[in-house]
């Protein structure tokens, strides 16, 4: 059985200068294949309409030089900062009736109509751009959908869609009703335009409108994905299409999610995102979990981002031990993935001295356990 072996690359953190270094480290690492630009839209296009894709032609020539093909996803998980302020409504409402605002990632309403129209914009004329390059093997759609969103989206334009999936389900507000039991504490409605977001009440919420709220979320979720897929499928039909899940997350249904790709995708991050879960003994969730994402598809999957480093943001976790990255990548094969892709990500400024001194800035340790890979028989 052949393993396909690879890293998350992003060029824009690094000097051009030392793009060609990169690429010839990977092909001295075993590596086959880079994922790139799920987080460079401003880069993409720092104005309206103003394309910059030059730079990504250029590393994905460099890298296929050296015999390295590359997956790009389309970067719709942060939209910039000129976006938003030409449209600051993109940005999401949590429960509290708070907005939430530009500086992280996933900062945007997915059922926002001018969010939409941007995205459908940039992806036609992105996928359009490299839909005949060769040296693009495939897509990832946006980035962990469903990530930072579980107390997102409570606007006013989720609302109303909320209240037509309603009304699609139920036709008729009294069928609502008694679905959803609205006799007790004086909750019946008498339209559908009453219905509001679960939004921060004095004594719960009922639990009937939470459970369609979050078959609700999952459906637009699932609708939001297929708006980029349709446009990725119909600019390069042979290319295969993927998206990377997160195991148990509970945003939505992976199931409906995966129908339309072309093979799951998984993030797997053995050592806990944050502090609070180094010391947890964690493998039975971790296997779980890859026998999960298998399920998906009922066929083999990519390891989109297998933990090879250093993980968390604003509270950094633990660096891998020694040996771990290996019988983790070999735990992630056991459980049918036939593709490894490992993610570093630290960006030049949070990397000491004595670790990034002469080291590849995609996955550091991952040559040798690469070559361990190629070798085993299952």
């Amino acid at each position: 059985m052949n393993f396909i072996f690879g890293a998350d690359y992003y060029p824009e953190h690094w000097q051009r200068q030392r793009w060609e270094t990169d690429a010839r480290m990977m092909r001295e690492m075993g590596l086959d294949v880079v994922r790139m630009a799920e987080f460079s839209w401003f880069k993409m296009e720092p104005k309206l309409n103003e394309l910059h894709f030059g730079w990504l032609d250029d590393a994905i020539e460099i890298l296929a030089a050296q015999g390295v093909k590359t997956i790009l996803g389309t970067p719709t998980a942060a939209p910039p900062a000129w976006l938003i302020e030409d449209e600051p409504t993109i940005e999401p409402v949590d429960h509290d009736g708070r907005r939430r605002h530009f500086g992280g990632r996933h900062h945007d309403c997915q059922s926002h109509p001018v969010y939409r129209a941007h995205i459908k914009r940039f992806v036609t004329a992105f996928s359009k751009h490299f839909a005949s390059n060769p040296n693009v093997i495939g897509w990832q759609v946006d980035n962990e959908l469903g990530n930072s969103h579980d107390d997102l989206c409570y606007c006013e334009h989720c609302e109303r869609r909320f209240q037509q999936w309603l009304q699609s389900k139920y036709a008729e507000i009294d069928t609502l009703n008694h679905e959803w039991g609205t006799a007790f504490w004086s909750q019946g409605y008498q339209s559908f335009s009453q219905i509001h977001t679960p939004r921060l009440t004095v004594t719960g919420v009922n639990p009937s409108q939470m459970l369609d709220w979050k078959r609700f979320c999952s459906d637009l979720i699932v609708e939001f994905q297929h708006l980029q897929v349709d446009i990725l499928r119909a600019a390069a039909p042979d290319k295969p299409i993927t998206h990377n899940l997160m195991g148990f997350a509970p945003k939505v249904n992976y199931y409906d999610l995966g129908k339309e790709l072309d093979f799951a995708s998984h993030d797997q991050y053995p050592g806990g995102h944050f502090l609070e879960h180094q010391n947890e003994l964690r493998d039975d969730r971790l296997a779980a979990e890859l026998d999960f994402i298998r399920s998906v598809k009922n066929a083999p999957f990519a390891i989109m981002e297998q933990q090879s480093s250093i993980t968390g943001w604003e509270v950094l976790g633990r660096a891998p031990k020694p040996g771990q990255l290996g019988l983790w990548a070999m735990q992630s094969v056991a459980h049918g993935a036939d593709a490894i892709i490992f993610f570093a990500g630290v960006p030049v400024p949070w990397v000491p001295n004595n670790i990034g001194k002469g080291c590849c800035p995609i996955a550091g340790r991952s040559g040798a356990i690469t070559k361990r890979l190629r070798h085993l028989s299952i």
